[in-house]
C-alpha cells in the first residue's frame, strides 16, 4: 500500500514539475510578424508572417523584445517574399521555416545563426543567391534540397547535413573551407557539380566526399582534412591510404567494404564517426586491425569499437619500394609514397615535374622585309609550344629616282628600290598649279576684266597662266539696280512680304523689290506672362504648353499683358473658339496674337497648348471622374491623349502612377492641393 501511494504522489509530483516549467507563450503582431513571447523573457521567436514587403528583413528587436528565433514554418510557402535578410539578434532557423518559398531569390544569414534546421529552404526554387557568414552554423537535413536555380555556394559550416543541397540541379560551384568538419551523405548528390565527375575519388577543396571507382586500393592525396559520411560505403576497395593532416573521418565512411581488412589511421586524426571503420552489417569485423599511434583518437575509437589495433610508435619500420601515387608532367610537381609492411604507416615525397621534351625547330615564316622569322618547337609530351622570334628589320632603300616631273595640273613622280628584296616603292609629287600672269592695275590674281557687268547682266573675266599659257574664265554679278526713291506698293504683314517699286538711277529701267516681313515673335527669353489678374502663367522648355492657368478660369480672365499692342484667341480641341466666360481646359489652345501697328491687322505670335494638373478631360474643372481616369491609365487600362496625360503626370517623370491617381482624388475633394 504505501509502495502505491509513493508512486501516486510521485506522478503528481512530475505533474506539478511540468506545470511550473511551463509557461504558455504570449502570441502578438507587429510590423507583419506573428510572435511568441514567453513569459518573463526579453526575447520573442518569429512565427509567421502577413507583411506585404517583398524584401524582408527580420528586425532584431519587436516592440522591446530582442529576436532570437525563427520557428518551424513560420515563412513556409510565401510565394510573395523575394529576398530575406536575418538580423544579428537571430540565434536559430528552425525546421521548414522558409520552405516552398517559391519567389525567393536570396537570404543573407548571419555570424549569430548557429543552426539552419531541417528543410529551412527546400523547395525554394527561384533561390539564387545565399550568404552563410559564420562556420559555427549547422546546416541540416534536406535543408536546401531542390533549390533548382542555386548555382554557387560557399560553405563555411563545420556540419553540413543529409541531403542538404541534393537536387540543387543547377548547382556546379561549390566551395567548402577549412572549417567544414561533416558532410553528411547525400548532400550533393545530383547536382550539376556532381554530375560533372569523373569516376574515381570525387573532392571538395579538402573534403574527400565519395568514390566511385573501381579500384581496390586507393590513395587519398595530400591535403585532404576530412572524409563525408559514408564517403566508400559498400564499395570494394581493399586498402586505402590516409595522408597525414587528415581530422575527421564521417560516419560509416569505411562501412560494408568487405574486402577491406585493416586500415592505418593518421596521429593528426582527431574525430571517427559512428561505425566508420571495420563494419560490416553493422556489426563490427572481428580481426579487423586499426594501426595507429598510441594514446591516439584512433585507438581510443578502435577500443570502444572492439576492433583490434596495432601501435604504429615502436615499429621497425620496414618500407616498400616507392610507388608513384601523382604522376608528375612537364611543370606540375607529382608525389610518390612507401609503405611499411608492418603497420602500414605511409610517407609521402614530392617528384620533381620532368620537364618539357622539346622537338626541333621548324620553321614558321622567313624572315623578310616585312614579316618576322619564326621558328617553332614542340613539347612531344604536353604539345605546348614554344616560338624562337627573329624581328625583321624592314627595307633597305637607294636614292629617289624622279619617273615623271609635275607641272601645272599633273601630279609627278619619284621612286626607290629595296636593295634586299626589290620592292619598289612610288611617291607622288602634287602637281604645281598656274603662275597667273599679274594683272598690275588691280592686282587681283591676274584676272582682267573682259566685259563688265550691267544692272542686270553679268560681266566676265579672264587669267592666263605664264608656265603653261592655260586660260580660265569666271563672272562677274551684275551690279544691281539702285534707286533714290520707293514707292510701296504692297506693305508686308507678319507673313507675306511686301513690294516697292522704284527708277534706277544707273539705267532708268523701272524695277520691283521686295519688302522683308515684320517680326511679331517673342523674345526667346520669354518664358512667363502676366495676367490682368496678376497671376504668372508660364511656358515649358521649348514654349509648346503654357501651365498655371487655374480651374474654372474663364476667357475673360485671361488678358496677358504684352508690352505692345496685344490679346489672344481661345480655342477648344475641336477647334471652336471661345469667348466670355467659357471655361478654358486641358488641351485648349491660346493663340498669342498682336495687331500689326503699319496695316492695323491681326497677326499670331504664338500657339501654345493648356495644361491645367489633375483636368484629365479638359473641362477646366478637378473632379473625382479625372481621378479614376488617372486610375485606369497608370493600370494601362487607357491611352490618354497628350495635352491630358501631361495633365495626370504631375511630377514631370512621364507616367501616371496610382499614387498620382490618388492626390488627384484628394485636391478634387479639397483635402489636398497640387
Amino acid at each position: 500500500m504505501k509502495g502505491t501511494i509513493r508512486r501516486i504522489l510521485s506522478v503528481v509530483l512530475s505533474i506539478l514539475i511540468m506545470i511550473s516549467v511551463y509557461i504558455p507563450a504570449t502570441a502578438a503582431t507587429s510590423r507583419g510578424f506573428s510572435y511568441e513571447v514567453v513569459s518573463g523573457s526579453t526575447s520573442v521567436r518569429i512565427t509567421g508572417y502577413t507583411g506585404i514587403e517583398a524584401d524582408v528583413i527580420i528586425p532584431d528587436i519587436i516592440d522591446g523584445r530582442t529576436v532570437v528565433e525563427i520557428s518551424s514554418g513560420a515563412f513556409a510557402s510565401h510565394s510573395g517574399i523575394r529576398s530575406v535578410t536575418i538580423s544579428s539578434n537571430v540565434l536559430r532557423v528552425m525546421k521548414d521555416s522558409f520552405s516552398n518559398c517559391t519567389a525567393l531569390e536570396s537570404v543573407v544569414i548571419p555570424a549569430s545563426v548557429s543552426s539552419i534546421g531541417d528543410s529551412a529552404f527546400a523547395g525554394c526554387v527561384a533561390l539564387k543567391n545565399v550568404t552563410i557568414s559564420s562556420a559555427s552554423t549547422a546546416i541540416g537535413y534536406y535543408a536546401f534540397e531542390g533549390c533548382t536555380a542555386l548555382e554557387e555556394i560557399t560553405i563555411p559550416s563545420t556540419r553540413i547535413g543529409y541531403a542538404a543541397f541534393r537536387n540543387c540541379t543547377a548547382l556546379e560551384s561549390i566551395r567548402l573551407l577549412d572549417s567544414v568538419q561533416t558532410v553528411g551523405r547525400y548532400a550533393f548528390d545530383s547536382t550539376a557539380w556532381y554530375k560533372s565527375q569523373p569516376k574515381g575519388l570525387l573532392s571538395l577543396g579538402n573534403v574527400v566526399y565519395s568514390y566511385t571507382g573501381e579500384d581496390e586500393h586507393v590513395v587519398i592525396p595530400a591535403g585532404a582534412r576530412c572524409i563525408a559520411d559514408y564517403a566508400f560505403y559498400g564499395t570494394s576497395v581493399k586498402s586505402v591510404v590516409l595522408p597525414d593532416g587528415l581530422y575527421y573521418i564521417g560516419s560509416y565512411a569505411f562501412s560494408e567494404c568487405k574486402n577491406m581488412q585493416y586500415i592505418s589511421v593518421p596521429e593528426s586524426v582527431i574525430s571517427i564517426g559512428t561505425r566508420a571503420i571495420g563494419y560490416v552489417e553493422n556489426t563490427a569485423v572481428k580481426g579487423f586491425i586499426v594501426y595507429c599511434y598510441s594514446d591516439s583518437t584512433a585507438e581510443a575509437w578502435a577500443e570502444n569499437n572492439s576492433l583490434d589495433t596495432y601501435i604504429i610508435d615502436d615499429c621497425e619500420h620496414q618500407y616498400t619500394d616507392w610507388q608513384i601515387t601523382v604522376e608528375p608532367d612537364c611543370l606540375a610537381e607529382g608525389s610518390e609514397m612507401h609503405r611499411c609492411i608492418k603497420c602500414n604507416k605511409t610517407e609521402n615525397q614530392v617528384v620533381a615535374a620532368k620537364g618539357h621534351a622539346w622537338s626541333g625547330w621548324v620553321t614558321i615564316s622567313e624572315l623578310s622585309c616585312t614579316t618576322d622569322g619564326i621558328k617553332r618547337r614542340t613539347c612531344t609530351v604536353c604539345a605546348v609550344t614554344e616560338d624562337d622570334v627573329t624581328l625583321t628589320k624592314g627595307h633597305e632603300w637607294n636614292e629617289w629616282t624622279v619617273t615623271k616631273e609635275p607641272d601645272c595640273v599633273n601630279d609627278g613622280e619619284r621612286n626607290h628600290t629595296c636593295t634586299v628584296c626589290g620592292t619598289v616603292s612610288v611617291e607622288i609629287y602634287p602637281a604645281l598649279g598656274h603662275e597667273w600672269i599679274k594683272n598690275e592695275t588691280t592686282d587681283s590674281d591676274g584676272w582682267f576684266v573682259t566685259a563688265a557687268p550691267t544692272c542686270d547682266e553679268i560681266g566676265t573675266m579672264s587669267r592666263i597662266c605664264i608656265v603653261c599659257n592655260s586660260t580660265e574664265n569666271t563672272g562677274i554679278p551684275a551690279t544691281g539696280h539702285k534707286a533714290n526713291e520707293w514707292i510701296v506698293i504692297k506693305d508686308p504683314t507678319a507673313i507675306i512680304p511686301g513690294e516697292k517699286q522704284g527708277e534706277c538711277i544707273v539705267c532708268g529701267e523701272t524695277f520691283i523689290a521686295e519688302i522683308p516681313v515684320i517680326s511679331t515673335e517673342l523674345p526667346d527669353d520669354v518664358m512667363m506672362l502676366t495676367l490682368a489678374s496678376g497671376a504668372k502663367i508660364s511656358f515649358n522648355e521649348n514654349r509648346t504648353c503654357i501651365y498655371g492657368v487655374q480651374p474654372g478660369t474663364t476667357v475673360n480672365d485671361v488678358l496677358i499683358q504684352f508690352d505692345y499692342p496685344g490679346h489672344i484667341i481661345v480655342t477648344d480641341t475641336q477647334p471652336n473658339q471661345l469667348a466670355g466666360d467659357d471655361i478654358i481646359g486641358s488641351g485648349c489652345f491660346l493663340f498669342l496674337v498682336r495687331t500689326n501697328p503699319e496695316t492695323g491687322e491681326k497677326e499670331p505670335v504664338d500657339t501654345t497648348c493648356v495644361i491645367i494638373k489633375g483636368d484629365l478631360n479638359g473641362d477646366g474643372d478637378i473632379s473625382a471622374s479625372d481621378a479614376r481616369e488617372a486610375l485606369r491609365a497608370s493600370a494601362k487600362l487607357t491611352t490618354l491623349l497628350s495635352p491630358y496625360f501631361l495633365a495626370g503626370d504631375l511630377n514631370g517623370d512621364n507616367s501616371i502612377t496610382a499614387g498620382e491617381a490618388r492626390k488627384i482624388l484628394r485636391v478634387s475633394s479639397k483635402l489636398d492641393t497640387f
